[in-house]
């Protein structure tokens, strides 16, 4: 399920990051997309997937991000 999620997470992300950097520019997205990155996958890390509606979301958050 968290895989399946993973890879249906761009498709919803992307578009929205996309319209971000038209509006300002690519270093903005970029940046907050490293740091949201970061921090679901560090959190992921840490909880596991004991909590699985945790899980869900740190799955999600890490995909929707540009790279």
């Amino acid at each position: 399920m968290l895989a399946a999620l993973h890879g249906i997470a761009p498709a919803l992300g992307l578009p929205l990051l996309g319209r971000l950097a038209d509006l300002r520019g690519l270093l903005l997205p970029c940046c907050l997309g490293a740091a949201l990155v970061a921090v679901a996958l560090g959190t992921l890390a840490v909880a596991g997937t004991a909590h699985l509606p945790l899980a869900v979301g740190c799955a999600v958050l890490a995909e929707a991000r540009p790279t």
